[in-house]
């Protein structure tokens, strides 16, 4: 991924609320240190059983709920898929991200079946890490972050934040009327 990709992602990661499950502590604490690249709010949970409870705490509250969820799949009290069902009983559109160690078949199809958004194989890249946010950015399912990017006719966007025009990520140059034009809208 090259490094305007790079920062874009970053720029829409940043201000989401994510959830990492992990159970080993050095695991935990080297992929921190990647996850930090992209996002300012991570809460953390050391197995499947406390993922869910703080992913149930934080959901009754709307303002505050999670936008993302990182999970290890294979953990003490409650493993990964079991916790991953029952989050999609919940909430059958927040994206999930699973960081395994494990690439058997059996794994792949219980994460598929309970409707996971990307797999990454330890050990891990911030590469892949940013391909796979960038992916679950273009299925549109972190929207909520991009409140401030309106979709326009024929693949145009808005960034009303900053009073941007975009054709294919390419920044289309406005005269001022024209700006003030778009901030009418």
């Amino acid at each position: 991924m090259n490094h305007d990709n790079l920062k874009k992602v970053i720029d829409i990661t940043k201000s989401l609320n994510t959830l990492y499950i992990e159970d080993n502590n050095d695991v935990r604490n080297q992929t921190l240190k990647m996850l930090n690249i992209f996002f300012e709010n991570i809460i953390v949970a050391t197995n499947g059983n406390e993922g869910l409870s703080l992913f149930k705490s934080k959901n009754k509250f709307e303002s505050s709920s999670f936008d993302l969820i990182i999970t290890d799949i294979e953990m003490p009290v409650k493993d990964g898929i079991t916790m991953i069902n029952q989050i999609r009983e919940i909430d059958k559109e927040i994206p999930i991200l699973i960081f395994s160690a494990h690439s058997n078949t059996e794994y792949f199809l219980q994460t598929i079946d309970a409707g996971i958004d990307g797999y990454i194989l330890k050990p891990y890249s911030i590469d892949q890490i940013s391909n796979s946010l960038s992916k679950i950015i273009e299925k549109n399912k972190l929207k909520t972050i991009n409140n401030h990017i309106i979709n326009l006719e024929n693949d145009f966007l808005w960034n009303t934040e900053d009073s941007l025009l975009f054709k294919d990520e390419e920044e289309i140059k406005l005269t001022k009327s024209e700006i003030k034009l778009f901030t009418l809208f």
